[in-house]
């Protein structure tokens, strides 16, 4: 069993996130954690996860006053290699914690620094966790913050938000925009190693969205000026911030995105990960269009803006 710790911004967007991009069937959460089982060759593809901070390997759990005859049993020999360290909920538990490891080890070394195996105790509730470090997941996302890019529009997502929608679509090859604008959402399904493909009807906003994307190296792209009304090719993914400012184009929003709805009902192969503004009701024009919504967040921008983030697949 595997148990990761959630980024506390949007907890219920970060599981879903986890359930959707390693396939999870089942999974429990518990007060900004996720336990689950899944093949510890996906440990590569949950690098990518944008609302985990990091990934540890359970042991065992159990109660606090079970803990330390768990460690004094336990055989941590099959465990621990190299140099170790514990990291515990309470800090005066590391070192009594400590030697149960120690007596067991034929060679044991401590390194509290850099350790290459970090022992880490964990309360979640009334229940004591104790793991294997794996992973602790790092990005650069203030490096790409949209005012860092040379193609701006006030109006793009974060990077942090971009990626864990890509994820909550589940993407693992190839994704579609579209309504890419200058590509923030492209960005970064491009530097996970997704194909990217982006659609604007804005001829600016695709300059703006080539320059970023070559800007970080991106490579595997394809962008073109058009109607996500009117595509025609056939995506299993696809993630979109709809445009909810249309004056430009003196196009009537709902029935903007209605159209685009409808259509992403004759493409769509797989999962959409769509975000609505707030003050759209978002649910009946998806039920118009007669998809289906398969789960709902929402994300505070600022006092008169909340994105509603919608998972939509086919009935």
């Amino acid at each position: 069993m595997f148990l990761f710790k959630l980024s506390k911004e949007w907890p219920d967007l970060a599981a879903a996130e986890v359930k959707y991009l390693l396939g999870l069937k089942r999974m429990r959460v518990l007060d900004g954690y996720v336990i689950a089982d899944f093949s510890a060759k996906k440990l590569r593809l949950a690098k990518r996860l944008a609302l985990t901070k990091c990934i540890y390997r359970i042991l065992f759990e159990c109660d606090e006053r079970d803990l330390f005859r768990r460690f004094e049993r336990f055989d941590w020999k099959s465990v621990v290699k190299g140099s170790f360290c514990i990291k515990a909920f309470k800090h005066r538990l590391e070192k009594e914690l400590a030697k149960f490891v120690w007596i067991k080890l034929k060679n044991p070394r401590v390194d509290l620094e850099n350790p290459d195996t970090k022992i880490v105790v964990l309360k979640i509730g009334k229940r004591c966790f104790c793991c294997i470090e794996l992973l602790k997941i790092k990005h650069a996302f203030t490096e790409r913050r949209p005012d860092k890019r040379p193609g701006f529009h006030p109006s793009t997502l974060k990077p942090k938000l971009a990626l864990a929608l890509v994820n909550l679509c589940g993407a693992k090859k190839c994704v579609l925009d579209p309504f890419c604008g200058v590509g923030g959402i492209l960005i970064e399904a491009g530097l996970v190693g997704l194909r990217v493909v982006g659609y604007d009807i804005d001829p600016r906003m695709i300059k703006k969205a080539k320059m970023n994307l070559d800007f970080y190296g991106i490579k595997n792209y394809r962008l073109v000026v058009g109607d996500a009304r009117k595509i025609k090719r056939k995506y299993r993914y696809v993630v979109s911030d709809l445009p909810y400012g249309l004056s430009t184009f003196n196009i009537e929003r709902e029935k903007l995105y209605l159209d685009f709805l409808i259509n992403l009902g004759r493409i769509l192969l797989k999962r959409a990960v769509i975000v609505f503004p707030h003050f759209v009701n978002y649910k009946k024009l998806i039920k118009k269009a007669r998809l289906k919504l398969r789960g709902e967040f929402e994300v505070y921008v600022h006092k008169n803006l909340r994105r509603r983030i919608c998972i939509i697949e086919q009935h």
